[in-house]
């Protein structure tokens, strides 16, 4: 619920803000926080402590922030980015996208809470350092 509400009392602000100072500047600095739909890149680095449930809690509404800010701008930048010809395969593959990530967040987030459930938030690393040196370079 907590990042429900974080999520949702941003994306507005976020999504206006980007509209005003560009995306393309607001993308990259958020794919450090985030590479997909709230799962943290560098909120991983914090997850350690005796007290589980309040930091589990605390983590993922400060993922929120992050995947607020995803969310506002993607379909905006796919369409700045497609020709009209071409938009609606892209917005489709996006979609495509963010359902399959979540399958398999939920697939591999259950086989690595077995493990210890602070490997789901570490398990995000390299895919957000990924994601954030592929934004750079492109």
């Amino acid at each position: 619920m907590g990042y429900m509400l974080v999520s949702a009392a941003v994306v507005v602000t976020v999504g206006r803000i980007g509209d005003m100072f560009g995306r393309r500047e607001d993308v990259q600095p958020r794919l450090c926080l985030v590479h997909r739909r709230g799962d943290p890149s560098v909120a991983s680095f914090w997850s350690t402590g005796s007290s589980g449930a309040l930091e589990l809690v605390i983590l993922r509404m400060f993922q929120a922030i992050g995947g607020a800010l995803l969310m506002a701008n993607s379909a905006a930048i796919i369409t700045d980015a497609f020709p009209s010809e071409q938009l609606g395969l892209a917005l489709g593959m996006n979609m495509v996208a963010a359902i399959l990530g979540s399958f398999l967040g939920i697939l591999v987030g259950g086989l690595l809470s077995q493990v210890g459930w602070r490997w789901v938030f570490l398990a995000n690393v390299p895919v957000g350092v990924f994601g954030t040196v592929w934004a750079y370079l492109s």
